[in-house]
């Protein structure tokens, strides 16, 4: 059921997919390139990690759906 539902859909880099406080009801599988998820700690900017190919992003809504 969740393969069937996936939408392709392609980014610029530096694009923001998520940012704090969105909501998050998406599903987001890496599949070319690489995302990165960074913190601004007073004025500099921090990469806490890098998704690869293969790798998923906000897994946990697949059981928050009822």
């Amino acid at each position: 059921k969740i393969l069937y539902s996936f939408e392709l859909k392609f980014y610029n880099n530096n694009h923001e997919l998520l940012r704090i406080n969105d909501p998050t009801e998406s599903l987001y599988l890496v599949i070319d390139g690489a995302l990165e998820i960074y913190t601004d700690f007073e004025g500099n900017e921090f990469v806490i990690e890098r998704l690869m190919p293969g790798s998923i992003l906000n897994h946990r809504v697949i059981f928050t759906d009822d």
